[in-house]
């Protein structure tokens, strides 16, 4: 089990990101200890995880919620979620690249 602290870090994301995550719903509220500390498992940290992706890729907190509402757990579901962020990814790139001035050492890197 993880406290809220120690998942926080393992994701890269801030403890209060965290708990905002969790006072919105995309987070579950988790299991607590015999001293009210949070207590999280594995399932928390995949999800916290994909959070974090979809927020790296670009996407809303609103899409991102909507991704995570039709979560079914298949297969077919996994692939099309992850071909969701890739793409969210694809367009995030697109628009800094565009942005960025011609000539400007960031372009020019492999």
């Amino acid at each position: 089990m993880l406290t809220v602290t120690k998942l926080a870090r393992r994701c890269g994301v801030s403890r209060t990101a965290l708990l905002y995550y969790e006072s919105i719903g995309l987070m579950p509220r988790p299991q607590r200890s015999g001293g009210n500390y949070r207590c999280y498992g594995e399932a928390d940290l995949r999800r916290l995880l994909q959070i974090r992706a979809y927020r790296e890729a670009g996407l809303k907190i609103d899409d991102i919620r909507a991704i995570l509402k039709n979560e079914s757990g298949s297969a077919g579901n996994r692939r099309g979620r992850s071909s969701e962020a890739a793409a969210a990814r694809a367009r995030r790139r697109d628009r800094n690249l565009a942005r960025t001035p011609a000539g400007d050492p960031q372009t020019s890197r492999a």
